[in-house]
């Protein structure tokens, strides 16, 4: 756990404050992070680097390369999405457009 915090951000010492002591953006790195600890068979991302610095973004990039589940992500960051994922579904005028 320490070290998915370290990379989402969290110095050793902030990484054993309460929760309560953080602001929202930080509590949402908190949970992204509780996330990806615990390895879900399904894991549901939606706009996951919105409260990220560029470092928290690369870090979470290199995570997710590696996961080995099913993973279901929901983002305008289109490098990211490049990145991270085999296949895309794109939502438009109650269309589906599927790219690999």
């Amino acid at each position: 756990a320490a070290l998915i915090l370290s990379g989402l951000g969290f110095p050793p010492e902030r990484q054993q404050w309460p929760t309560k002591a953080f602001s929202g953006g930080w509590r949402m790195r908190i949970a992204l992070a509780q996330a990806l600890f615990s390895k879900p068979d399904l894991l549901l991302l939606d706009e996951p680097t919105n409260m990220l610095d560029l470092e928290s973004v690369i870090y979470l990039e290199n995570y997710l390369e590696k996961w080995e589940s099913t993973l279901l992500l929901v983002s305008h960051d289109r490098e990211f999405l490049n990145a991270v994922c085999s296949d895309t579904l794109h939502l438009h005028s109650q269309m589906v457009d599927t790219y690999k």
